[in-house]
């Protein structure tokens, strides 16, 4: 429960009120006297009054508003919190930059798919490149046991030199697979 203590004016306690505590809590009354927290549970609207505090009561303000304004009321020695509220805005979508909207509209203008579908694309994608990158390695193994000319393991010019010069891209992808690997795994969390 809340308590306020009102102003005194040299004859009474009234409002405007001094402060608001937001709970029961020990107190000074008007001649310096402490009284304990416990009087607000134990002593009449009256009798709290004429130390200067009163019990507060208020009309709660419901979580999906926003308050505008307070009235304040004295009655029966209870001060009274009328609080005026309005229904809160509602959430405006995200603001996107430019360069997003610019790409929507031209994704939209040429048929192409929703951001959800592009993430699927590039999730195939990833899981293509490594396939790729593991079948690269097992090539790069199998050449690499080939053994031709004899016992120096040097592979001789012939098929399998045109086979290594041939299969080279994708035994050793272009930078710009390997950083989209990297990016992809980094986004991704793995």
């Amino acid at each position: 429960m809340k308590i306020a203590k009102l102003t005194h004016d040299g004859e009474r306690f009234s409002v405007p009120v001094q402060e608001i505590y937001p709970h029961e809590q020990g107190v000074k009354g008007p001649n310096g006297t402490q009284y304990p927290a416990n009087i607000f549970n134990l002593w009449t609207n009256e009798d709290l009054r004429s130390i200067g505090y009163v019990r507060v009561v208020e009309n709660a303000v419901p979580e999906d508003c926003i308050l505008v304004n307070t009235e304040t009321k004295l009655i029966k020695n209870q001060l009274v919190l009328e609080h005026e509220y309005r229904q809160k805005p509602k959430e405006a979508a995200p603001i996107k930059s430019h360069a997003q909207v610019v790409a929507e509209g031209i994704m939209a203008d040429q048929g192409m798919p929703h951001e959800d579908a592009v993430q699927e694309q590039l999730d195939a994608i990833f899981i293509w490149f490594e396939a790729l990158h593991q079948q690269a390695g097992a090539i790069r193994e199998a050449i690499q046991n080939i053994r031709i000319g004899g016992p120096s393991n040097e592979i001789q010019p012939g098929p399998a030199q045109k086979l290594i010069e041939a299969l080279s891209p994708l035994l050793d992808p272009p930078q710009e697979v390997n950083k989209f690997r990297g990016a992809y795994k980094r986004v991704k969390g793995q």
